[in-house]
């Protein structure tokens, strides 16, 4: 059994993404003639054109070609696949020998042709394949993803359907909605059919059309309670990069125009400034520990099955995260400090010891900020407000890391800045270049899913705020909770928390992020029950078979298997110092962004295509599971901005506490409700006309004004005026007797120093200050007894009885 397969977990679905260099390599499958084909993204990347060697001439200026589209003609012996582009105006041809069931033999033709070379080209391939059947009947998809082999045979994995879900730049970004299996070999013999079934269904058991674009990585890949921790190599369970990329779309390409005062020779494309990202990061702890699921306990104990005193594998995770976002690198580490049974503190401080450890080895400008902080604990104690004090967090991210922006800050900054400065002597620099991000935030909790994805959510809203800022959409970077927008992108990280949650544990997220904001829904406790009593059947029967899918979808024969020997320099230079330096240089990707506008920037050729219909939803294209809370439903959201807090009456209902603070601030309930009534009379007959409506009168903005505005009777004032007279009382009293007796001998022998009169005391006179009246609550019956009721605290306090 093997599985050797090109997969699309480090790379987006669509026909022009494609993985970074500075990710790991995506397997590929080696052709005959030892050139690599990389089948992947649902697109053929090539960086060079052979030169023409005779027969059609190819296209020399197409350096760079994105094919989004494929159609497989097949015979008895061969597979011939089209590529072509999204104008149909470039193709290429591939070839695959289908006469051997052992190997898979793969041709790609160098030459480029345009549709009618193609048509050309294919007559004379069907002409020439009449004795083994011709062409045949053409089928079209939109992707290889790979070439898998079971107990016998190869089978190609292909795309067959697909759906838009974003717009970048006038490039489509697609959704792989469902793959076909397609057998090499047409003389497929298997030996053993049971065993090629079930290997067959435990394949087909890694969905690929469930949300497989999202970028979540293929390294130490599993479910929840099998894969913890790190691996020798230094990766990471539950490992995923979130880029939050925001762009205005006035204009759709990422080029302007060139300037009209350049001269016509030189006059080049400009980079847009509309478009911004922020990368966020998520993984497990990077230490070995591990869960035992061997009971019925739903939360199994932690254990740390091996104590390193050099946490080498950190290291290695440590300086890959150097390597792929350079320096610095903010760990926010938000398990619990303090349990009733030790579990997540367990981690807590093997943790701590770790990142203190590699820290005191790194320059002192590159080291490691370190933040842990039980949110857990802030939230149920109610000790902070968990919301504000992440928030607090992000801008202190993002002030060390930056964000990438397209060009430079809007002119209307430098206005304005210019204007702050006269008026307050402080003058705030502008921004004239483009903004790159170097450094990340690593986020993580025990599961890397509820906690983390709040605080993701968080840090994505702080960014969203500098993104917009930073395009000019807004004045100001703080953007209200409160608002369109906002809801809008809590409902995304909730849509991407749910399906990482949904691969790991088999669940959605139980605390989202209004739970954290003190905001539940009202059926968010049984949704939470039930979400965990499907995470605990789904770890307890169903992991088991999901990593066997996992580790051969992924090739993997043995889970401590080390691809490659490990080279360690050292226990102290644990990092290469190359990897400190920025990944990213200004003035480097000025340069690269530039050369992209003028080689890769097909806006016209993939998205206006004024001859093709194409609906408003393809040019406006989203994908989100809930569009509940988005604006839009009502003709009020039309001329309401999104990025304003919504209004408190009419979008939503007011909120407890500050309805009390408002009581407790105004005036008296006397005046309050004489102000209110007299509001509420007609000068005329003294009554309103509303008053005489019925559904008036049990609306709910009646209802909330005469809760927030209560009527105090008389009776219940004088009876609440009581108790604060008491209280009054008891806190003017002297603390004790001791001191009350030695103000009376103090007295006496002044007044004996005077001449006055001799010292006398007698402990049996009780003064009437010190004799308290205590009135008798209600009975049962509503009655109230004032029998008053006498005590010498003088005499309890001496002991006298």
């Amino acid at each position: 059994m093997e599985s050797s397969i090109a997969t699309l977990s480090d790379a987006s679905v669509n026909g022009e993404v494609h993985t970074p260099s500075s990710q790991h390599s995506v397997p590929s499958i080696r052709s005959r003639d030892s050139k690599i084909l990389t089948s992947g993204a649902g697109s053929i990347l090539h960086s060079k054109t052979q030169p023409w060697k005779g027969g059609l001439r190819p296209f020399l200026e197409d350096s760079i070609l994105a094919f989004n589209k494929f159609i497989l003609y097949e015979n008895r012996m061969r597979f011939y696949i089209v590529a072509s582009n999204t104008s149909d105006s470039r193709h290429k041809i591939i070839k695959i020998d289908r006469s051997s069931q052992d190997e898979v033999g793969v041709v790609e033709d160098e030459t480029t042709y345009s549709g009618k070379q193609m048509s050309a080209m294919l007559k004379m391939l069907d002409d020439g394949n009449k004795g083994c059947g011709g062409l045949g009947r053409p089928r079209v998809f939109f992707g290889i993803v790979g070439f898998v082999r079971f107990s016998a045979g190869w089978y190609m994995v292909a795309i067959s359907k697909r759906s838009v879900v974003a717009l970048l730049g006038g490039h489509y970004i697609y959704h792989c909605e469902d793959t076909d299996l397609i057998p090499i070999s047409p003389t497929h013999r298997i030996d053993k059919p049971a065993e090629e079934q079930r290997l067959m269904n435990l394949f087909k058991q890694v969905d690929l059309s469930k949300n497989f674009y999202f970028r979540r990585s293929r390294h130490h890949a599993g479910a929840r309670y099998l894969k913890r921790g790190v691996n020798d190599e230094g990766n990471v369970a539950n490992e995923v990069e979130t880029e939050q990329i925001v762009s205005e779309t006035i204009t759709t390409p990422f080029y302007y125009p060139g300037s009209r005062e350049d001269i016509v020779e030189d006059r080049r494309r400009r980079p847009s400034p509309n478009f911004t990202s922020y990368v966020q990061y998520r993984g497990s702890i990077p230490i070995y520990w591990t869960q035992e699921l061997n009971s019925m306990s739903p939360k199994p104990p932690i254990e740390i099955s091996v104590m390193d005193p050099f946490y080498t594998p950190a290291s290695r995770h440590f300086d890959s995260l150097f390597q792929r976002y350079g320096a610095p690198v903010m760990i926010l580490n938000l398990i619990k400090k303090r349990e009733p049974v030790p579990r997540e503190s367990k981690l807590l401080e093997e943790y701590t010891q770790c990142v203190e450890y590699l820290n005191q080895f790194l320059p002192r400008d590159k080291k490691m900020v370190y933040r842990a902080w039980d949110m857990s604990r802030a939230y149920k104690e109610k000790t902070q407000d968990v919301i504000s004090y992440l928030e607090d967090l992000a801008e202190e991210s993002i002030q060390l890391t930056g964000f990438f922006h397209s060009g430079p800050e809007p002119y209307s900054h430098f206005l304005r800045n210019e204007v702050e400065a006269d008026a307050t002597g402080v003058s705030i620099p502008w921004r004239g270049t483009m903004s790159i991000q170097n450094g990340v935030c690593r986020i993580n909790c025990v599961d890397c899913l509820d906690r983390t994805n709040a605080a993701q959510f968080v840090f994505g809203k702080r960014a969203l705020g500098h993104q917009l800022y930073a395009l000019g959409v807004v004045d100001s970077p703080n953007l209200a909770f409160d608002s369109d927008a906002v809801n809008m992108l809590t409902e995304m990280y909730h849509d991407h928390g749910d399906t990482l949650a949904m691969q790991y544990t088999g669940s959605a997220l139980v605390n989202r992020v209004e739970t954290y904001r003190r905001m539940p829904h009202w059926n968010s406790h049984s949704r939470d029950i039930i979400e965990n009593f499907r995470r605990f059947y789904t770890n307890s029967l169903l992991d088991a078979d999901k990593q066997a899918a996992i580790n051969f979808f992924l090739g993997i024969q043995n889970d401590r298997t080390i691809s490659h020997p490990v080279i360690r320099g050292g226990y102290r230079d644990w990092f290469n110092p190359a990897h400190l330096e920025p990944v990213f240089r200004l003035d480097e990707c000025q340069e690269n962004i530039q050369q992209f506008m003028q080689a890769r920037g097909n806006f016209w050729v993939e998205y206006y295509r004024p001859l093709l219909f194409t609906s408003l939803g393809k040019h406006f294209v989203y994908c989100m599971n809930s569009t509940l809370k988005l604006p839009g439903k009502t003709s009020a959201d039309i001329n309401y901005s999104p990025f304003l807090p919504s209004h408190p009456v009419h979008r939503h209902q007011p909120r407890l506490m500050d309805g009390v603070r408002r009581w407790i601030g105004s005036s008296p309930a006397s005046n309050r409700h004489s102000k209110r009534t007299e509001s509420r009379q007609d000068p005329e007959s003294g009554t309103s006309e509303a008053e005489h409506d019925p559904v008036y009168q049990y609306s709910t903005e009646v209802i909330a004004t005469r809760l927030m505005d209560p009527i105090v009777t008389p009776d219940e004032r004088a009876e609440y005026q009581e108790y604060i007279d008491q209280c009054m009382e008891l806190l003017d009293a002297p603390p004790n007797g001791a001191e009350r007796k030695d103000r009376k001998v103090y007295g006496a022998a002044i007044a004996t120093g005077l001449g006055e009169g001799g010292i006398t005391m007698d402990p049996e006179v009780v003064d009437k200050d010190f004799v308290t009246f205590v009135e008798r609550p209600l009975d049962a019956t509503g009655r109230r007894d004032n029998l008053p009721i006498t005590f010498n605290y003088e005499k309890w306090i001496a002991g006298i009885s």
